[in-house]
Parts: C-alpha cells; structure tokens; sequence
C-alpha cells in the first residue's frame, strides 16, 4: 500500500529524529522497534518512510541514517537499504560484501556526522 506523501513526512520526520538521537550515542535500531516508537499505520509503511529519509539526506549531502536500521536477526539492514536509488550502482548490483561494507562506511559515516551536527 503506497502512502499518501503527507503520512510519508509525518512519519518520516518522527524516524529521522530518532535516528539523529541514535546516530549521535552510536546505536542502531531494528526495523520493529522503530516502527513501535513512531506509531504509524501498519507493517510495511517503514520501507517509504526510510526511502523518503534516505533521500532527503542525500539531496543535502548527509550519510544516509537508513543504515542505522538494522533486521532483527543478523543485525544488518533489509535489502531495500542496498536497493535504494540513492545507493551506488555498483551497491546495489555488487556482492553480499561489497553492501555490506557499503553498509559499515556509511554507518560509520552517520555516527560521525551527527557526533559533530544538531539536527
């Protein structure tokens, strides 16, 4: 079920807060729990909510605070992170590993940048 954009940033605001306050103690949240504290309506609604995120942080040049939410088993991200049209080409099209060192830098890059940025 695709959103209406005004429930999108609704909710995509509620997230990136949050994933700002996560970024800056260095943490990650699992897709679950982050959709239990912003509310919303309904399993599946957080893949637009972090696309939209993840491409509002691109188009202003920040990490993308996508990679901060992580499955619950394994402790990586779906595969949407890797998918993501704001993710390099050759990520998304590139070995289990190369996403998920992709995946490592850009979590490092996020907890470095909001450790240094308010929001």
């Amino acid at each position: 079920m695709q959103l209406r954009p005004e429930t999108i940033e609704k909710y995509a605001m509620l997230a990136r807060d949050k994933l700002i306050k996560l970024g800056r103690i260095r943490r990650t949240i699992t897709y679950n729990e982050l959709m239990s504290e912003i509310g919303g309506p309904g399993r599946g609604y957080i893949k637009q909510v972090l696309r939209e995120i993840c491409q509002d942080e691109d188009r202003h040049g920040r990490p993308l605070l996508g990679a901060l939410v992580v499955r619950k088993h394994g402790g990586l991200p779906g595969n949407r992170f890797w998918q993501s049209p704001v993710a390099p080409e050759p990520i998304r099209s590139g070995s289990r590993q190369q996403q998920i060192d992709f995946w490592s830098k850009e979590r490092s890059k996020v907890y470095e940048y909001w450790g240094k940025h308010k929001s």
